[in-house]
């Protein structure tokens, strides 16, 4: 998490952060998305809950699923929302900037171990 913060200093007005928690209370995403808002980037969040100190940093918040209890936190259901999602928000994106095509493939290999 520590290359995100480093990432998010480098940030301007210009820039889009997705954050992505499924309880929106972790201390290191907390600490990277308001480095992010500190340098002018419009935040994204996507939880499972809008009653979070992430979903007060957001921009526009997302929902992907209800919110875990202890029995079924990282359960598969909330990661299937979360995945859709950000499938949905990465195919506008190209429909809008097909010339984006390759950098986001490169960061979507490089993501995609740790959503699964």
């Amino acid at each position: 998490m520590h290359r995100a913060a480093m990432n998010a200093t480098s940030l301007t007005e210009g820039d889009v952060v997705i954050a992505v928690s499924s309880s929106g209370s972790t201390k290191d995403l907390l600490h990277t998305v308001q480095l992010a808002k500190g340098r002018g980037a419009h935040v994204i969040v996507l939880s499972n809950t809008s009653r979070s100190p992430l979903a007060t940093l957001a921009d526009q918040l997302l929902v992907a699923a209800k919110p875990e209890g202890p029995l079924t936190a990282g359960s598969f259901h909330s990661k299937i929302s979360a995945m859709l999602l950000i499938e949905l928000l990465v195919q506008r994106l190209l429909e809008n900037h097909p010339e984006r095509e390759t950098a986001i493939s490169d960061s979507a290999k490089a993501t995609l171990p740790w959503l699964i």
